[in-house]
């Protein structure tokens, strides 16, 4: 489409927005619902977008292309948190303070 470097990076500035906001939001929605159906929940979402990419052509609409973009990006700010949990729910305590001491 011949953006800049700041035009396209500006396109996509909103998709990591939402990431940002949806990261915390499904941290607080995993401690009220069982973490695997909102990283199932999530996973669906983030599959419909890919699968809503595969209808683009070259004629596609800007506000179509922007829309799945938005809903990979909800997707993604909630595949994380719960994701992240379920990886560090079975880790020894032990393991758990070494983890701590090299992020520090």
């Amino acid at each position: 489409m011949g953006y800049t470097a700041l035009q396209s990076g500006s396109v996509f500035l909103p998709v990591g927005i939402i990431q940002g906001i949806m990261s915390p939001l499904s941290g607080k929605i995993a401690d009220k619902y069982n973490v695997k159906v909102l990283l199932g929940f999530s996973l669906l979402l983030f599959a419909f977008s890919f699968y809503l990419n595969s209808k683009l052509s070259f004629l596609t609409e800007h506000h179509y292309i922007m829309s799945v973009l938005y809903l990979r990006g909800f997707a993604l700010g909630m595949i994380f948190t719960p994701l992240s949990s379920i990886a560090l729910v079975d880790m020894p305590v032990r393991k758990w303070h070494r983890l701590q001491v090299y992020q520090m």
